[in-house]
């Protein structure tokens, strides 16, 4: 039996990521503090753009949470300062042997998210894919990438190879890794030798490195960002 899921934050990669599990068969439902965005869904549906096609994927959704116990699985996919409010809500809707995941963007969600659950009922996953939201209810995949999922502990479970068969199915390309905590260290390098720079510079990536000398700084953060996980 196929678990209930509740997507917790759905505005763009969130957004991108539940219409991927609704095109893949998943029972989802979607909870979202924007209550605009949750009312144009409501009312037209989930249209995802550049995302296989914009038909309408019907879908509940509500500013509330949900009813105590009634979800097998959370997926986090607020901003990472909400991260602590998304974990509150996942411990109230989650059935008591239910378990969170976050595919969230940074560090420190992992730690939140076991903080509340325990860390048995948190697994994790890291997607290379990127969105924007130019509308409510209407969520844009710019790029769709590889996206991976997997437990804390390296271990291979039947919730990560669903999640991973099911986002696959949908249209996102999903594995199930042995080493998940490495992706999102990976990622948060990347982010940070890339979009730190040309939010700092107001250049684009492409732009920044034909600027002298801001090349050689990229380079730099990846070395800093490494040696900060070698030491973790």
């Amino acid at each position: 039996k196929d678990p209930v899921v509740v997507m917790i934050g759905a505005g763009a990669m969130g957004g991108v990521l539940a219409a991927a599990l609704l095109r893949g068969g998943a029972r989802l439902s979607i909870v979202d503090t924007d209550a605009e965005h949750v009312a144009a869904i409501a009312r037209d549906g989930l249209r995802v753009a550049n995302f296989a096609d914009e038909a309408p994927l019907a879908v509940p959704a509500t500013a509330a949470a949900p009813a105590p116990g009634s979800a097998d699985l959370a997926i986090v996919m607020t901003p990472a300062y909400e991260t602590a409010n998304a974990a509150a809500v996942a411990a109230h809707v989650l059935r008591p042997d239910g378990a969170a995941v976050s595919l969230q963007n940074g560090l420190g969600n992992a730690e939140a998210l076991v903080a509340a659950l325990g860390a048995g009922r948190v697994f994790m996953g890291s997607t290379r894919s990127s969105a924007e939201r130019p509308a409510p209810g209407r969520p844009r995949a710019t790029r769709i990438d590889p996206t991976v999922v997997g437990e804390i502990d390296g271990a291979v479970r039947p919730r990560t190879e669903w999640l991973a068969a099911t986002l696959s199915a949908g249209g996102m390309p999903t594995a199930v890794s042995t080493n998940v905590m490495g992706a999102l260290w990976s990622k948060f390098i990347h982010n940070c030798a890339i979009n730190a720079l040309s939010a700092i510079t107001g250049l684009r990536m492409g732009e920044v490195t034909r600027c002298d000398g801001l090349g050689d700084l990229r380079w730099e953060i990846v070395e800093e960002g490494l040696a900060v996980a070698r030491a973790r």
